[in-house]
């Protein structure tokens, strides 16, 4: 007999296959290609071996969204178990992922099937899914765990240090006068999400200074905040100089670490430091 809620989200969430399984979140993965060589995000190619792959590669990988099939695959089996599916995903306007979820939930017309665009990606989305799947497990209602996603959403800020502008200028993420403008200038570009699209929040000169306005800017905004998670691309000691940093001023701050998987790998390359907190 079906029963209770489930949480489900894509793979540009990057949350590790240990925790998803602690909290019951399923994860549709997206895809990598290398070459003529597809792989399914976090699924065929952990962080390490993308990474490995990267640097090896004469040319930049690729990334797909899963097909509205393949997530449709996804619902088939989950509505046998449970009476509500809440489904979250990247910003519709970065992937085509929110589309394709929303198009499977129409093929389960009398299932209750709720398909959101997070507007965010990567870390963000990591603790949006993370309090949503908590909340399931607390016991919440439907409506409490989408009340808690609507506020989450509302309050969210992520921050990306880059340490090149190459990947995301050369998978069409970033305009080209920025991209050259960067290099020249040996600037560290602090990146933001607003309005669901990687936007410019802050230039600095060093990577030290790049965490220091990081942490300004989210006291600034955040004042008793609950959860960050930072992420790194093949760069463990500095996303711990950050963390050390953000608990000199929030020492009962729950944080919790992951490793930026293939599909953003792909448009951050090796050395990005990711930090999101509500």
């Amino acid at each position: 007999m079906a029963g209770g809620i489930r949480i489900v989200t894509d793979s540009t969430s990057d949350i590790n296959a240990e925790l998803a399984k602690k909290l019951d979140v399923t994860v549709v993965p997206l895809n990598v290609r290398f070459g003529n060589e597809n792989f399914k995000d976090r699924i065929d190619l952990d962080s390490r071996k993308f990474f490995q792959l990267l640097e090896a590669a004469d040319e930049l990988p690729t990334t797909s969204l899963p097909s509205p099939g393949d997530v449709q695959a996804v619902y088939e089996e989950l509505v046998k178990k449970y009476d509500s599916i809440i489904s979250i995903h990247i910003s519709s306007k970065m992937s085509g992922t929110f589309q394709s979820a929303r198009a499977a939930s129409f093929e389960f017309p009398d299932r209750d099937i709720v398909v959101i665009d997070s507007e965010y990606v990567a870390s963000a989305l990591m603790i949006i899914v993370v309090r949503a799947a908590r909340e399931v497990k607390k016991g919440a209602d439907r409506d409490s765990v989408l009340g808690r996603i609507k506020e989450d959403i509302s309050k969210m800020d992520i921050f990306f240090v880059v340490d090149s502008l190459d990947y995301l200028q050369r998978g069409g993420r970033m305009g080209l006068t920025s991209h050259v403008i960067g290099s020249l200038l040996n600037v560290k570009p602090i990146l933001t999400v607003r309005d669901g699209v990687i936007d410019t929040k802050s230039k600095v000169r060093s990577l030290k200074k790049a965490f220091r306005k990081v942490v300004e800017l989210i006291e600034e905004k955040h004042e008793k905040p609950e959860l960050a998670v930072i992420s790194h691309g093949r760069a463990m000691d500095e996303s711990k100089e950050l963390e050390k940093m953000l608990r000199s001023d929030y020492p009962d701050l729950e944080v919790l670490g992951s490793e930026i998987g293939p599909v953003i790998g792909t448009h951050t390359g090796p050395g990005c430091i990711e930090i999101a907190i509500v």
